[in-house]
């Protein structure tokens, strides 16, 4: 029996850290537009699947801050609000306000970039 110890793995993390070829990792911003976060549909409850954006609290170019309420959304139990965690401003809303339509957990329904003065690009 012959012990391959000493092979090398990509798999294995060197010094600590786990890394994957640059080639496989999704693109995380557009290269034309500035710094910001795309928003997905929040599971605001732990057997939340989809949601109904039933009314936006806050329009394209608004300012926020963490507890402000950016939306309420319509779960299979009860209509929610989402409050936000963090500071920023509106750069766009993807999903429109009482269309009626679900809407997966996780996928995007909202821009936001932390400069005012990058909310245009959007």
């Amino acid at each position: 029996s012959s012990s391959s110890s000493s092979s090398s793995s990509s798999c294995v993390p060197k010094n600590g850290v786990f890394r994957r070829p640059l080639h496989t990792s999704p693109p995380l911003l557009l290269p034309s537009y500035p710094p910001h976060t795309v928003v997905g549909m929040p599971a605001l409850s732990p057997t939340m699947e989809v949601g109904i954006l039933a009314e936006w609290k806050v329009k394209e170019g608004d300012s926020f801050v963490a507890g402000d309420v950016l939306a309420t959304i319509e779960t299979d139990k009860a209509s929610i609000d989402f409050v936000t965690e963090d500071d920023g401003y509106v750069a766009a809303l993807l999903v429109p306000a009482s269309a009626g339509d679900s809407v997966k957990v996780g996928e995007p329904i909202l821009v936001t970039t932390e400069e005012e003065g990058d909310v245009g690009a959007f």
